[in-house]
């Protein structure tokens, strides 16, 4: 799995990175389809080589501090879950969510 992500993240961003843990574990569903998705988060521990290049027309990656994170509209909705993890005495076991509606 980590070498996977390493791999999308390249090829997505233009960014090498480290990752040293899964932090996250997020199984979801949109509503009013059959489609789910198993989404594993991943915690780098630093940025090793390359830049970010945006891949999609419109739309470019880029790194965002912990206090804007509540601003982003992600999907799933996984701001506060992401704060929670930069949080140096959040517990060290991995979270699952289970079901979360997208």
């Amino acid at each position: 799995m980590a070498a996977c992500a390493r791999r999308e993240l390249l090829e997505e961003t233009g960014i090498s990175a480290n990752l040293s843990q899964v932090a996250l574990v997020v199984d979801s569903e949109t509503p009013g389809s059959s489609g789910r998705s198993l989404d594993i988060v991943f915690l780098a521990s630093e940025r090793t080589l390359g830049m970010e290049l945006p891949r999609e027309l419109g739309m470019g990656p880029h790194f965002v501090s912990a206090d804007q994170l509540p601003n982003l509209v992600l999907h799933p909705p996984l701001a506060a879950r992401l704060i929670r993890l930069l949080d140096t005495g959040a517990q060290q076991y991995v979270p699952y969510a289970p079901n979360w509606v997208q």
